[in-house]
């Protein structure tokens, strides 16, 4: 069974486990989005704080610019290639 957040009133914070209880993504949800997720398990936070704690209580550090919207696209592999060609 698919656990999922849907259109919630408030930001929602999630972190999914599979079936070995291994983080295997977080993040957040906004009020108008849906998120699902095949993980065996979800714990929903309604507050950053509470979820930060539980992250960092597995070592994963989250900066507030890692849950900003992407302001760009992102670029193909031909430009990082690119990019990481010309920086050597």
């Amino acid at each position: 069974m698919a656990n999922n957040i849907n259109n919630p009133d408030t930001i929602k914070y999630y972190i999914t486990y599979n079936d070995d209880e291994i983080i295997i993504s977080w993040g957040k949800v906004e009020p108008g989005q849906y998120m699902e997720t095949g993980q065996s398990s979800i714990m929903i936070f309604n507050n950053i704080e509470d979820w930060e704690e539980a992250l960092l209580d597995h070592d994963i550090i989250i900066n507030e610019e890692d849950l900003l919207p992407p302001d760009q696209e992102i670029p193909s592999i031909e430009d990082l290639l690119k990019d990481f060609n010309d920086s050597l």
